[in-house]
């Protein structure tokens, strides 16, 4: 389900908070919301004197009871409260009584870096999927569809002609700029090396697996695949064949590796 909220706002400095109400309806929720590269359980994972009136959310909440399970996506607006609103109250335990999400989209309850009044015309998408179960991979897989979903653009050759020679929809095998096999291993980067030899990939391993990879680039002539650290330096080298890199992961693991194409090759993916 996506939900797009469009506000046109007076401004004040009265106090006051704008929400938007989820109430999802689950009698025994079991609540967690994403952080950069992790999941937190309010209480559980808190330690003790944290803010659990209102949570700052990389962009979902995962919401579970019993035998269905809603992830909730938020792009545009980073603050939740769960089971209510922000009352004030100062909790040292979030009573987990309902499945409720509050997207808390702006207030000018406080002092400091943060305007006295809010006002204009302010957009606010929503995202909302449902399960029997949701695992990691799904969860993940739905992040990057709601916060940075794909674009769409014609991959062109240094003649202005499609790599592919096809009627559209270009199918994905010859048409794809590149694949990847491995349900659970995620491309998050790919970009120019900073020493310029060649491209370097990230990759992100989403659910909790070890494995193998096959990475397939088309349109490319692999000369080398190495594997690198954090700051592209090349560790070892992968096996490659043809346009075909094998690239290892382990489970929850970011992978960077670097690639070095051939000179027909390099000035295509410039282009």
């Amino acid at each position: 389900m996506d939900i797009i909220n469009t506000v046109e706002k007076e401004e004040t400095r009265a106090k006051e908070a704008v929400y938007f109400a989820f109430p999802l309806a689950a009698e025994k929720p079991a609540f967690e919301y994403q952080i950069q590269n992790g999941w937190v359980r309010p209480n559980e994972d808190q330690m003790p004197g944290a803010c659990r009136e209102w949570f700052t959310l990389q962009n979902l909440v995962h919401v579970s009871d019993g035998d269905f399970s809603v992830a909730w996506s938020t792009p545009d607006a980073p603050l939740a409260c769960f089971t209510d609103i922000n009352r004030g109250k100062w909790l040292t335990h979030l009573p987990i009584t309902n499945g409720h999400v509050y997207s808390y989209v702006m207030n000018n309850y406080w002092f400091t870096n943060y305007r006295a009044q809010q006002g204009g015309r302010f957009v606010f998408r929503y995202f909302i999927t449902s399960g029997k179960e949701l695992s990691r991979g799904a969860l993940s897989r739905f992040d990057a569809d709601t916060r940075a979903p794909v674009v769409a653009y014609p991959f062109l050759s240094s003649f202005s002609a499609r790599i592919a020679q096809t009627d559209r929809p270009m199918p994905a095998a010859s048409g794809s700029f590149l694949s990847l096999d491995a349900p659970n291993l995620q491309v998050v980067t790919f970009k120019a090396a900073e020493d310029g030899e060649g491209y370097i990939l990230r990759f992100r391993e989403m659910a909790g697996r070890a494995g193998e990879g096959e990475l397939a680039l088309p349109a490319f002539r692999v000369r080398a695949a190495l594997l690198c650290n954090g700051v592209e330096e090349d560790r070892q080298k992968l096996a490659i064949a043809g346009h075909l890199v094998k690239v290892p992961f382990a489970p929850n693991q970011f992978v960077t590796a670097r690639l070095k194409l051939e000179p027909a090759a390099r000035s295509v993916a410039q282009k």
